[in-house]
């Protein structure tokens, strides 16, 4: 029997496992020039509107950042204590994403009745590169998939081309 190929893999890399500090970056440089630009306006014309609105989006953009070095600090501390699930199989299902970044892009597809969905430009460390843009899963491809139990987040896959009926694109 053929062996799985290794597609991707956070598992032997954990330290690889970070928030999207770039992303993030943007979404600062976006609040800090916002509430420059309000309180420029409330100096001026003494309009609130525009200043709660840039604080409110601060205070997003603020918890928006906690919350992915919390995630990723905690499933890095998952990963090293060993604390995953593993499936294998063929797949259950199959829907082919698209090459770019549209709306309405995500390929998703299931396996030992768990579902995975993910689109190219999707921000994080976890895998999703879909297949028309020369992702590793097609729809008759034996996986094998760790991941965080409950989660999509894809930390390791591994692939056997070619190795399965294709499995059917029906919805989830």
């Amino acid at each position: 029997m053929p062996t799985y190929v290794t597609a991707f893999d956070l598992i032997a890399h954990p330290e690889r496992i970070q928030p999207s500090y770039g992303f993030d970056a943007l979404f600062v440089v976006a609040a800090i020039v916002m509430t420059g630009i309000a309180v420029l306006v409330f100096a001026y014309r003494r309009r609130i509107a525009f200043l709660l609105f840039a604080i409110v989006w601060s205070l997003g953009v603020l918890f928006a950042i906690g919350s992915d070095i919390t995630h990723a600090s905690h499933v890095r501390r998952l990963v090293r204590a060993g604390d995953y699930s593993v499936v294998e199989g063929c797949l259950e299902r199959f829907h082919p994403g698209s090459p770019g970044i549209e709306k309405g892009g995500d390929e998703w597809w299931s396996v030992g009745g768990e579902a995975f969905s993910y689109a190219n430009g999707t921000v994080g460390a976890r895998y999703h590169v879909t297949e028309a843009a020369g992702g590793a899963v097609h729809a008759d491809a034996r996986v094998r998939v760790t991941h965080m139990p409950g989660s999509e987040d894809i930390l390791r896959l591994q692939v056997i081309p070619h190795a399965c009926p294709p499995a059917p694109d029906r919805p989830l």
